[in-house]
């Protein structure tokens, strides 16, 4: 049986089912994993160590992370090649290392996607109000509407995606990923403010 050592960085994550979750899933699969959880509360650094946590991590033997809140954004920088969808959404979810070279993918969307279809396959998805923004919100908001993540349900036109020539490789170099737009927020009528 081939074994894996796997982890989730984040923080506040002490209570994480993913250890449980993804060791059983891998067992039923013929893998053997061991997933450790790297809680940066715990560890005392903030969510710009994440970087130096997955560089760490692949030196002592780790096959790949998963990547949770705060940490989706600031392990980019530290990252060798993006997949598309992660360079898409400006947010990783999973590192993969390939040799020497660490790879971010975004898994939220696709897990979103596929989730709401098997639930609500012939639900209307015209109009969609999305409730929360934990970490998956703008990956989910992508797949609910082909605008979502750069345009604001307002009348102000959405500005044009930045235009760049497709990747040379499968992924895209980080160098080359477009910069993360800021989330856009909505004004409901009773007049606060509402991040989404």
């Amino acid at each position: 049986m081939t074994a894996h050592l796997i982890g989730l960085i984040g923080a506040g994550i002490g209570s994480s089912l993913s250890p449980a979750l993804h060791e059983r899933e891998a067992q039923h699969h013929g893998l053997r994993y061991l997933y450790k959880i790297l809680d940066i509360s715990e560890l005392g650094v903030d969510a710009a160590a994440a970087g130096d946590l997955v560089r760490t991590a692949r030196r002592v033997g780790y096959t790949g992370f998963n990547i949770t809140h705060p940490c989706k954004q600031t392990v980019i920088e530290h990252l060798d090649e993006l997949s598309p969808d992660a360079a898409r959404l400006g947010a990783v979810n999973t590192v993969t290392f390939d040799g020497d070279r660490a790879i971010g993918h975004n898994t939220d969307w696709t897990g979103f996607a596929e989730s709401f279809a098997r639930g609500l396959p012939d639900a209307a998805t015209r109009r969609v109000v999305q409730v929360g923004a934990g970490a998956p919100a703008p990956p989910s908001r992508t797949r609910c509407s082909p605008w979502a993540p750069t345009r604001s349900p307002s009348s102000t036109p959405a500005p044009p995606p930045p235009t760049r020539s497709p990747p040379s490789s499968p992924g895209t170099s980080v160098r080359d990923a477009p910069a993360r737009r800021p989330s856009p927020t909505w004004r409901p009528r009773s007049g606060t403010r509402t991040a989404w």
